[in-house]
């Protein structure tokens, strides 16, 4: 080893996560939910509905923060939002009725009196405080006492779906429906009257209304149409917009035009229609659903995946500000070799990856199907496979940027879950029992001899032969032949109903059943322990293992850790937003992952222990050969830093593949010693690089060490 000048302080710089510090931080992503609608208070705040079970976002400093206010809205899925002159705020619900709030979104309480229409999609207010609300289910409703009492409000109207509600300035009210087209009322939604003069489409799914009080109406396929008396004729406004698919249109005080589109991104006109250009700069989802104008023309957009955007300077450029605005279902994590994360949502889009540890996240859907995904998993290769229950597999082998669709026979069998071996086997669990596949996807077989019970069997590989296999009504099995065939594996577990497995870098395999019961099998599954994990009365779901070995079990409650095999378990939810059940995810640099109803979190330091082992400054670079090498699976690298660096330092397997990320930040100047578990990866050769470049001072330029070392099994 290098001659380090001064005296040798040892400093551990990993420390506890289990200290008064929060274990975790939400990475501000994905954004899952489908925005739906803008709402602007008397005060300036500004709210927002979300689908996919988001609820209701307030912001009240101008969309820098976000917070989530669904405190008494029983039913999350929000369809529409409308404000009254008073500040009362009101929330159609898809298939949950209307809900109200006189606090600011504080408090909400349900208000569907008489309401027999349950999906609730649009609000206008005629005269006199008089409320109506548009559904699909059931045609328009009226309140004349705040929501506290509905009445249907459908005389002359030939279609019970609506899809849009507005007020024009004179008092006349105008809906939109599903197959009718567009209707009129004079006199405060008593009667209505067909009016699809000069509309070449029935089919229109918003209103607006421009600073001298005309009327638009947008279509998805056949542009926009204007209307100069209050909707009784129309005439097309545009109809080069009509490929865009409008989705939704607003007006600043200057009278520019904003349109969003279903796949375009944003479009401006400055001269009433005439002319229409992209404004799209700083937007990075361009699947616009609601906008929304504020005081001094500042412009919002909310698209498809939860994203807002938002304008000063009228559509020249836009800013994200979605802080604090996540609400992701997240069903499946997974990190490829370089440390980016992959996270699998229920709602569209549907499959996102951050290649900065969670700071920004990126959907990454194109060939994907159009539905949410069950399940992500990576190879050694890095090539990403993610599975949805109707059209099986799809492989990526660019880091998610394209997807094709694997072998056809796990179509419609309903994939569930994706596991890989340390052979890059991949194993499918479905209601078919198992598929493998030794190819990358191409083909897929059936590997379900002797498994008594083949729906949706959660799976672990242990080796390149062995598997264990969780199931609902047989317990656990075992293969020791690539699942080629299957034993039961139940001598001493209590339940057939296993609700979680895994096994952690000794080899020693956990079991989780309903109701908080753990087991642990230190001989292949041949005898099992009980373990206490102190939270009885509720589901145990081992969920994952991290380098170290460390165990990772979620109850209903908590989500728990043990580093002793077990034999004792610790709460590690602070900072956590916890919901029920979560996903969790290990990557290379010893970063964990949680996924739940809230999007993904990080935690707030790594596990693996880099230590500095002294204080004062070494002459210059250096990498040290690695000890033990050759090694199983464990091995220590020493680096000398003579100044403050940003460091990497990297993993390459024998064909130059970069599979493991150890460093990645930057370090004072000293000695340091990383761990390697490479108990997930084959045996052979392998390579480690160190890549420093000084902050200030010092050597110029970067310095590069690569050295070789040696896995043996």
């Amino acid at each position: 080893m290098k001659r380090i000048v001064g005296c040798f302080v040892f400093v551990l710089l990993l420390t506890e996560l289990f200290q008064a510090q929060n274990y975790w931080r939400h990475t501000g992503g994905p954004f899952g939910p489908y925005l739906t609608s803008f709402a602007i208070n008397p005060s300036g705040h500004i709210f927002v509905g979300t689908e996919g079970g988001g609820g209701i976002f307030r912001t009240v400093d101008n969309a820098t923060t976000w917070q989530q206010v669904i405190r008494g809205l029983s039913n999350p899925d929000v369809e529409a939002l409308t404000v009254g002159t008073n500040g009362v705020l009101f929330v159609g619900t898809y298939m949950g009725g209307i809900f109200r709030s006189t606090d600011n979104g504080e408090s909400w309480i349900r208000v569907d009196n008489g309401l027999t229409g349950g999906l609730v999609v649009s609000f206008a207010w005629g005269n006199a405080g008089t409320l109506l609300a548009g559904t699909c289910d059931g045609g328009i409703f009226r309140s004349t006492d705040n929501g506290a009492s509905w009445s249907a409000s459908n005389h002359g109207l030939a279609d019970s779906v609506v899809l849009a509600l507005v007020s024009c300035w004179d008092g006349t009210l105008v809906a939109a429906t599903q197959d009718g087209g567009v209707f009129r009322s004079t006199n405060g939604g008593e009667n209505w009257d067909s009016s699809n003069a000069g509309l070449t489409t029935r089919r229109i799914g918003s209103f607006a209304i421009n600073p001298v009080g005309e009327l638009f109406g947008c279509s998805y396929y056949g542009g926009i149409f204007r209307s100069s008396d209050n909707g009784a004729n129309w005439s097309l406004y545009n109809s080069s917009l009509a490929p865009m698919e409008v989705t939704y249109m607003v007006f600043d005080s200057q009278g520019f035009a904003y349109v969003g589109t279903k796949h375009g991104g944003v479009y401006r006109s400055t001269d009433g229609g005439a002319s229409w250009t992209s404004m799209n700069n700083g937007i990075t989802n361009t699947r616009m659903t609601t906008m929304k104008v504020e005081a001094g023309d500042q412009v919002l957009a909310g698209t498809e995946g939860g994203l807002v955007f938002r304008t000063t300077n009228h559509g020249q450029d836009w800013v994200l500000t979605n802080t604090g605005l996540y609400q992701a279902q997240v069903l499946d994590l997974a990190t490829n070799p370089s440390n980016g994360i992959f996270a699998a949502i229920m709602t569209v889009p549907a499959l996102y990856r951050s290649t900065d540890y969670g700071v920004h996240w990126v959907e990454m859907v194109r060939g994907l199907p159009s539905g949410g995904l069950n399940a992500v998993a990576v190879n050694s290769l890095g090539h990403i496979f993610v599975a949805d229950y109707d059209t099986g597999v799809f492989r990526s082998t660019d880091n998610g940027e394209h997807w094709s669709p694997t072998g056809s026979e796990l179509v419609d069998v309903d994939v569930s879950r994706l596991t890989i071996s340390p052979c890059d086997h991949i194993f499918a669990s479905t209601r078919r029992g198992v598929f493998l596949s030794t190819n990358e996807g191409t083909s897929w077989s059936s590997v379900n001899a002797g498994l008594t019970d083949t729906i949706h069997p959660i799976l672990v590989a242990t080796s390149c032969t062995e598997l264990f296999a969780g199931t609902e009504r047989a317990g656990v099995f075992r293969s020791t032949n690539n699942g080629g065939s299957w034993f039961s594996a139940n001598t001493g577990l209590p339940s057939t109903a296993v609700r979680g497995i895994v096994v952690n870098a000794r080899g020693y395999v956990f079991v989780g059943f309903f109701p908080g019961m753990v087991f642990r099998s230190s001989d292949h599954g041949t005898n099992w322990t009980a373990l206490s994990i102190g939270t009885p009365g509720s589901g145990a779901y081992p969920l994952a293992v991290d380098p170290l070995g460390g165990v990772f079990l979620s109850t209903y409650y908590s989500l728990l850790r043990s580093t002793d095999d077990g034999s004792t378990w610790n709460p590690i939810t602070s900072g956590l937003e916890f919901s029920g059940y979560s996903e969790l995810v290990a990557d290379s640099s010893g970063n964990l992952y949680v996924g739940n109803r809230h999007g993904v979190f990080r935690s707030t330091s790594s596990l693996l222990p880099v230590r500095q082992l002294a204080e004062t400054f070494p002459e210059d670079f250096h990498l040290e050969q690695n000890y033990p090498n050759p090694f199983n699976p464990t091995t220590t690298i020493y680096y000398e830093l003579p100044g403050e660096s940003r460091v990497t330092l990297k993993m390459f397997n024998l064909l130059g593949q970069e599979i493991a990320t150890l460093v990645n930040e930057v370090k004072q100047a000293g000695l340091y010693e990383v761990q390697w578990n490479a108990a997930t990866f084959p045996s052979g050769v392998y390579f480690y690089r160190l890549q420093a470049r000084p902050i200030v001072g010092g050597q110029a330029g970067d310095f590069v060490q690569t050295r070789k070392l040696i896995l043996l099994r």
